[in-house]
């Protein structure tokens, strides 16, 4: 369990910098006063959500108010089996919101379709992507992958980017030796060394050792489906590999299913008895968050924007970039959880 300790002097200094009585601080930021009053005395008992937005409203990093011990990576996997099930879009998106909230974010593009490294306008003639990292790591000796990280034009927001031979990896990390812990070994020091504070693959769909390898590596999980039958009919395979690297890495989390382009107006009776069915015997549910269906999200993908700047560019409002923020407030939430302060 991770622990932070709060720096009293420093919170009082930065609310009366600030102009602000406790009362003002607690209005300001959505904060009980009581808590606030915890937090000068030294009996603070909150979170760090709470903390995050106090800081937001100092306008300064939270490290100013807070310091974190055993700062520790969480690694997300934006996974399904399908085709066109949303994923690069929740990717794109759900590392954006969180980046715009002062989180360190690094996405990574995992499958060989290259969806996200279209979507962040990379040329494909790049030789630092994933597929020439893998090519080149041995278990013995991996690249360095930090060489290979890209800057996105968006603040706190960074990428690896890949290649459309992705997929002829699979063959070839078949034959390497540690091959079910491959990329543990390239991506450790980015993932221990606390450079970030989510990771996030947009996960190859095949089904493969690479997603496997994945897998291993990550805390969370989540599927984004589509609520057809096309769509979901098959996702039990996924739920059995899920289990089975369980087994060696204890701490993955499978966070449920997140229900993508939902529209009321449409809906599939056979996918709904279906998925009813799958999280009765699985025993896993939707996430309580849905993505909208709206017509801005591949209008957006067009321009190479994720929602929210498109939205801005263009004057307009729509659901599911409020549906993207409560996403990235829910994973906040969660990765939270375990901070005791």
């Amino acid at each position: 369990m991770r622990k932070s300790k709060v720096s009293i002097g420093k919170f009082i200094e930065l609310r009366k910098e600030a102009g602000l009585t406790q009362k003002d601080l607690a209005d300001s930021s959505g904060v009980s006063i009581n808590v606030i009053k915890q937090i000068e005395t030294g009996r603070s008992g909150t979170n760090l959500e709470n903390f995050r937005a106090i800081a937001d409203t100092f306008k300064v990093p939270i490290s100013k108010i807070v310091k974190k011990y055993d700062e520790e990576t969480k690694v997300i996997n934006i996974i399904n089996l399908k085709n066109r099930s949303t994923k690069t879009t929740v990717v794109q998106n759900l590392g954006y919101e969180l980046a715009q909230k002062g989180f360190k974010i690094l996405i990574i593009d995992a499958d060989y379709k290259c969806g996200l490294s279209y979507l962040f306008g990379y040329d494909f003639n790049d030789e630092f992507n994933l597929y020439e990292a893998l090519k080149k790591s041995t278990y013995q000796k991996p690249v360095d992958i930090k060489e290979y990280i890209r800057s996105t034009k968006y603040k706190n927001l960074d990428i690896i980017v890949n290649d459309f031979r992705f997929n002829l990896l699979n063959e070839r990390i078949y034959h390497v030796a540690y091959k079910e812990f491959f990329f543990e070994r390239i991506f450790k020091n980015i993932i221990n060394n606390g450079s970030y504070d989510y990771v996030i693959f947009d996960c190859n769909s095949s089904g493969s050792l690479i997603t496997s390898n994945i897998l291993r590596i990550s805390n969370y999980v989540i599927i984004p489906v589509v609520m057809t039958l096309d769509k979901v009919i098959g996702v039990e395979m996924l739920l059995e590999n899920i289990k089975e690297i369980k087994v060696t890495n204890k701490n993955l989390e499978l966070l449920r299913f997140l229900n993508c382009k939902k529209d009321e107006r449409i809906l599939d009776d056979k996918a709904i008895k279906y998925m009813k069915n799958i999280e009765k015997d699985y025993g896993i549910s939707f996430l309580d968050i849905s993505i909208s269906n709206d017509e801005d999200v591949p209008k957006s993908q067009l321009k190479k924007m994720p929602l929210k700047p498109y939205l801005d560019k263009y004057k307009i409002y729509n659901r599911a970039r409020e549906d993207f923020k409560s996403l990235a407030k829910k994973i906040i939430k969660i990765a939270l959880s375990d901070w005791v302060l």
